[in-house]
């Protein structure tokens, strides 16, 4: 019963985007249609593959091809939608940072070919095993959308729009094909109910976009050497807070963010479309976001200082709020400085301030799915920890190389086995 219950819950979200091509849009009705709760990823008699292959692989074929738009071919290759759960991609892609003269460094997708092909471990269950696969596929669509989207000077024309409302619907029916797990698996030989073998839902920090310390402790078992402890038991670490917000840990930004957390709430729903946002400028999503830059999006705005935030909603807009909005009515400074009674010196101020801001959000946007951060050389890097260990304050060292406060003092937290503790502490805690 419960089985049937998740399954209908899940059979709601298989719906096409607006845009989406016709074509496919009608096969992905059809193929819901056709689904029952008895459907699972490791069925043969009722094989969701079979009918993926049989109703859906032709229609999505037709509509990426169709497009004529540029974006990274190689990372879709000739692979079919009911090949995705068989075999990992080929081609991934990954954000790397380039730097540039202005200060302010972006970050673009470097693609690259995986050396030796991936096959199943043999211990790995057959069902995550796929589940393993459409992630990463996922991951991959997601780039494609990124990608054809700042190949274009605007995303919503109709072309690019389509392909990507196409892309975006392919990837609903990819999370749904991985909630379509058996109600039995084989695990070591015995039959046990996928409760006692699926893995443990990803859980995220309840004050930003990062992993929670147990999800995190789980990954790294699973995927390589755990960043803790082998004696630490995974059931004891918490699972409300990610390493940085840990309010065990005298070091941590619990209780500088925590007066946020109400505030970052309302913008994340507002992010999902469940909400109405108290801000007047909001920063955009990145192309092609994942939940986690979703998440991030919502941290980075309730902390932009943009206007005071407190545990209840704001009401009063910030000074360069007001400006922005009143920039986009068409008012020059100088009658923007009369309608707010300050000085124009100050509206020009301002509106530097905001655009810096911009600038700096766009550039700290995207995150790095193998680090869940964003993206920083090993230059930077080396140089951040050069200028901290000689004694510059974090916010200086953040305005001299274009990276937000809160994001050198995590950089700096990281390494701090290498730097005087007293001065950590000093300049940590300083952090405005």
């Amino acid at each position: 019963m419960r089985r049937a219950e998740n399954f209908a819950v899940h059979l709601q979200q298989l719906t096409a985007f607006d845009q989406c091509d016709p074509g496919f849009a009608e096969c992905i009705a059809l193929f819901s249609a056709k689904l029952t709760s008895s459907y699972s990823l490791t069925s043969r008699r009722y094989s969701v593959w079979a009918g993926v292959r049989s109703i859906l692989d032709e229609a999505f074929t037709h509509a990426v091809e169709s497009y004529s738009g540029g974006w990274p071919n190689q990372l879709l290759g000739n692979m079919k939608l009911s090949g995705m759960g068989k075999s990992p991609p080929e081609w991934r892609a990954d954000p790397v940072i380039i730097e540039c003269p202005s200060g302010y460094d972006r970050t673009e997708l470097r693609i690259s070919k995986i050396d030796q092909f991936e096959m199943k471990p043999p211990d790995t269950m057959d069902v995550d095993w796929q589940v393993s696969n459409l992630r990463l596929w996922y991951t991959n669509l997601r780039y494609v959308i990124r990608s054809a989207q700042d190949a274009v000077s605007d995303p919503y024309e109709p072309a690019c729009h389509h392909f990507c409302s196409t892309l975006d619907t392919a990837m609903r029916l990819l999370s749904v094909l991985a909630a379509l797990r058996p109600g039995r698996s084989i695990y070591f030989g015995n039959w046990l109910s996928d409760d006692r073998t699926r893995p443990q839902a990803a859980s995220y920090c309840e004050l930003c976009w990062r992993m929670t310390k147990r999800w995190s402790s789980l990954v790294c078992t699973e995927e390589g050497p755990s960043k803790y402890s082998p004696e630490a038991k995974w059931r004891k670490l918490s699972n409300r807070y990610c390493e940085v917000h840990d309010p065990g840990e005298p070091k941590s930004r619990y209780r500088r963010d925590l007066p946020y957390k109400q505030a970052f709430r309302r913008e994340l729903e507002a992010l999902r479309g469940r909400g109405r946002s108290g801000f007047l400028f909001r920063f955009p999503l990145p192309n092609g976001a994942d939940t986690q830059e979703l998440r991030k999006t919502a941290y980075d705005q309730v902390h932009s200082k943009l206007r005071p935030v407190t545990a209840s909603p704001a009401t009063n807009p910030g000074l360069r709020e007001k400006i922005w909005v009143l920039h986009k009515e068409g008012l020059h400074q100088a009658e923007i400085a009369r309608r707010l009674g300050i000085s124009r010196q100050a509206v020009s101020k301002a509106w530097k301030g905001l655009d810096d801001l911009v600038r700096l959000r766009r550039a700290r946007a995207c995150i790095d799915p193998t680090t869940g951060e964003s993206p920083v050389s090993d230059a930077v890097f080396t140089e951040l920890k050069s200028l901290y260990a000689q004694g510059m304050p974090i916010p200086e060292i953040a305005q001299h190389m274009g990276l937000l406060e809160r994001e050198v003092a995590v950089l700096v937290r990281r390494d701090a086995d290498e730097i005087s503790t007293s001065l950590l502490k000093q300049q940590l805690y300083g952090l405005s």
